[in-house]
């Protein structure tokens, strides 16, 4: 339902009722919002309006500030000018009631419990929508502002109700800012987005009530109230409708739906349901002032659902011979019959069959029938043979049948879960008797791998061990053999592993390697012979140690000797250790002996034919490599040669007899290290 307060003045002696004005503890309070205005050019954003009133102390329309509901709508505060005053007289002269409107004076002060007409634009048309029926003296402020998109969201079908509401803030320094807040969707909720006259009021806690005036400033006028909703109605029923009117009016008249009125034009009238109306509807009550002002409130037709009749069994729908079950009705009406037997809910019965119980309410007739089946001594079977179980894992049973089972654990139902050993007995129980079976779970044996050598194992690098185990299961070692015990070679951690229908365990032990290590150190390992050899033993945990040196001679049992190598060769010098355990271990050289590099140079020869000393050879010795050069002593190559063999004949690089003199002989020999000596000489040429 919806209220709209009518303020009258008595001096203007109009039949009118007189009620009292409203006020607020406020300093300002938004009563209308005129959202969806008229405008015969299409500027409806410049014909938007909103009604507040003052609180007990005046106030300075020009402190004011706004945030319209349309977002980015500008606010421009006011305008007072010749144009204003002309739309004003234009407003009053368009009066036809008692009513009149006035700007603020110079100073924008608005005395206290006033009310206030906020026009969005003083382009606005005075006569787009009406003032003619207006009572009271309004104060009306006009916005410095031609915005023609409008300041208020209209009834728009398209959004959603999660973005439909809209909010108006006013704000005045030292109140608290007045919001109020409206829901798109249902301003004009009776006609279309383009149906002008969508307003909302509030209250003074800020709830809104939606209308439609038509092209209505959000004036005070009289009010229609349709009444309250009635109790829901039956299909094709009849329902009593109590309207009022506050105030002299023209005009009254109910409408909606698709059924007829006893009293269309009265207050209090009934309304017969259409033949199709079976969903909830709304009905209208519109009465029109003497000013001409036009009022609509509607009320909400709800139909009466059914409620079909649900039966209850106090057991199984089945009986044994000799006992009882007793059936309730709910639902429905408030009285029941069943047939052939009680007009209560309740039925108690002893034999199978079907049992039928019926119920009305104002508007229905309700029936519901049940059967009850004939029932036998219970049987039941556990679906799973006496089985076994690890620790921990869980074991799903199921039983059948499936209802009704308790177990002797304490649980109920199918399937039961298992998680420790033991014996699980289900049982079923009927009217006619109990019946249960058995399973027995045992444990399943855990994984256990053990190794049992004696610690610490410590072998000879190289050596078999046996390793000796116990577990449950499959036992499996490491390098894959199965059994108690496997044989293993050489230092390292081996496993044993215990496999059962539970799982695996792994067991390792750790193979120790006596620590024996043969080393040392020979220096030099090659040189000219004859070669002496210091040798340096750090071998580690020996007891014990041989050197043989591979030429022949006898071992050393010393702990670090030298031994000479007489003769150029590659010799194997080996150093074999044991220790206290009996463990061995050898490492062994090449020692490289040379024979010692020689380079004789001649310092004269006669090539003059004589076949004696007529060229200048070289002779040498563990050369494995040779360049020789011959400068005369201008520093020009005269001869050059790679090969020991080659000698030169004492011919120039033209090959002419070289000149008698004095020559320089430059010589680069490699030993079989492979280390390079340069060896010169001056060689006089003689003819």
């Amino acid at each position: 339902m919806r209220f709209a307060s009518v303020l009258f003045f008595t001096f203007f002696f109009l039949p009118f009722s007189s009620i009292k004005a409203q006020t607020t503890t406020n300093c300002l309070e938004v009563e209308n919002i005129l959202a969806a205005a008229c405008s015969p050019l299409g500027f409806e954003g410049q014909n938007e309006m909103v009604r507040i009133l003052t609180g007990p102390n005046p106030i300075f329309a020009n402190q004011m500030n706004i945030t319209w509901a349309t977002v980015n709508a500008p606010y421009s505060g006011w305008v007072k000018n010749t144009t204003t005053a002309n739309k004003t007289a234009q407003i009053n002269a368009s009066i036809l009631s008692c009513g009149y409107v006035i700007e603020p004076p110079n100073n924008w002060l608005i005395p206290a419990n006033k009310k206030v007409l906020i026009v969005t634009s003083y382009n606005m048309i005075p006569t787009a929508n009406s003032f003619a029926n207006l009572t009271d003296t309004l104060y009306i402020l006009y916005h410095n502002n031609i915005l023609t998109t409008g300041y208020f969201k209209n009834y728009d079908a398209s959004l959603n109700p999660g973005n439909s509401t809209r909010n108006l803030s006013i704000s005045y320094p030292g109140c608290a800012t007045e919001t109020v807040t409206y829901d798109a969707l249902l301003l004009d909720h009776t006609g279309s987005s383009s149906n002008p006259g969508a307003s909302v009021s509030f209250t003074q806690s800020g709830t809104p009530s939606y209308y439609n005036n038509g092209c209505t400033a959000p004036i005070s006028q009289f009010s229609v109230d349709a009444g309250p909703n009635p109790a829901p109605a039956c299909p094709g029923g009849t329902v009593s409708l109590s309207g009022s009117v506050i105030g002299n009016s023209t005009f009254r008249q109910w409408t909606g739906g698709t059924g007829t009125f006893s009293s269309p034009s009265a207050n209090n009238t009934n309304y017969i349901l259409g033949a199709n109306q079976t969903a909830s509807f709304w009905l209208y009550y519109t009465a029109k002032g003497v000013c001409a002002d036009t009022l609509k409130d509607s009320v909400l037709i709800t139909i009466q659902q059914q409620n079909p009749i649900t039966i209850n069994a106090s057991g199984p729908l089945s009986i044994c011979t000799g006992t009882n079950l007793t059936l309730t009705a709910s639902g429905g009406g408030t009285t029941y019959q069943w047939t052939g037997g009680p007009a209560t809910a309740q039925y108690t019965i002893n034999t199978p069959g079907t049992y039928t119980v019926n119920s009305s309410d104002a508007c229905y007739n309700y029936q519901q029938s049940v059967t009850v089946t004939a029932s036998s001594t219970p049987s039941i079977s556990i679906n799973q043979n006496d089985t076994t179980i690890c620790n921990g894992t869980p074991l799903q049973v199921t039983v059948t049948p499936s209802t009704n089972i308790t177990w002797s654990n304490g649980a109920s139902g199918s399937p039961l879960t298992i998680t420790a050993p033991g014996q699980y007995i289900a049982t079923v129980t009927n009217g006619c008797g109990t019946a249960s079976d058995t399973l027995n779970v045992l444990a399943s044996p855990a994984a256990n791998a053990q190794i049992t050598n004696q610690l610490p194992i410590l072998i000879c690098p190289d050596t078999d061990v046996l390793l000796t185990g116990t577990g449950t299961g499959t036992l499996t070692w490491g390098n894959g053999q199965t059994g108690n015990s496997t044989t293993v070679n050489g230092a390292g951690t081996y496993t044993l592993i215990s496999q059962t229908a539970c799982g695996s365990d792994t067991a390792s032990i750790t193979v120790t390697e006596h620590p024996l290590n043969a080393q040392f150190i020979a220096d030099p390992i090659q040189g000219n012979a004859p070669l002496v050899v210091n040798l340096t033993n750090q071998s580690t945990d020996e007891s014990g140690s041989v050197w043989t040196f591979g030429d022949g001679t006898n071992p050393s049992t010393e702990e670090s000797p030298s031994h000479t190598y007489n003769e150029p060769g590659t010799y194997t010098l080996m150093l074999s250790v044991i220790n206290a355990q009996g463990c061995t271990d050898t490492i062994s050289v090449e020692i490289l002996v040379i024979e010692q590099m020689t380079v004789e140079l001649p310092n004269i020869f006669t090539p003059n034919g004589d076949n004696a000393n007529d060229e200048y050879s070289i002779k040498s010795q563990g050369v494995i490599k040779l360049k020789a050069d011959i400068y005369n002593r201008w520093g020009q190559k005269m001869f050059s040669w790679s090969d020991p063999a080659v000698s030169w004949n004492g011919k120039s690089p033209f090959g002419s007899a070289a000149t008698p003199g004095v020559y320089f002989c430059v010589v680069e020999a490699t030993d079989a290290l492979g280390k390079t000596h340069t060896f010169t000489t001056t060689v006089t040429l003689v003819q």
